[in-house]
């Protein structure tokens, strides 16, 4: 894992999203299909009340990554969020 990702990690934990969110751009200025990125980008941008760009990040988490049950999962949070969980299945 990059530095940017482990930075971004912690900087959602400490409630700091906007910072998070510069720290997943960084990770994917480096790695552009990096699926963890993309959902540490979705989940801080979230936090920030942009759902739609949101639910886009997840969305190509997924698509980058679509066995791994962590980016359906932040995806689910998205759509949560958007007030759209039928589509979440």
């Amino acid at each position: 894992m990059s530095m940017h990702l482990e930075r971004a990690r912690l900087l959602l934990a400490q409630s700091r999203p906007q910072d998070a969110e510069r720290e997943s751009m960084l990770a994917l200025s480096q790695q552009p299909d990096d699926p963890q990125a993309l959902a540490l980008l979705a989940l801080s941008r979230l936090e920030q009340g942009k759902k739609e760009p949101a639910l886009d990040a997840a969305r190509n988490a997924v698509g980058l990554a679509p066995d791994e049950p962590f980016f359906h999962s932040v995806h689910a949070h998205v759509l949560r969020d958007l007030e759209r969980p039928d589509e979440a299945f």
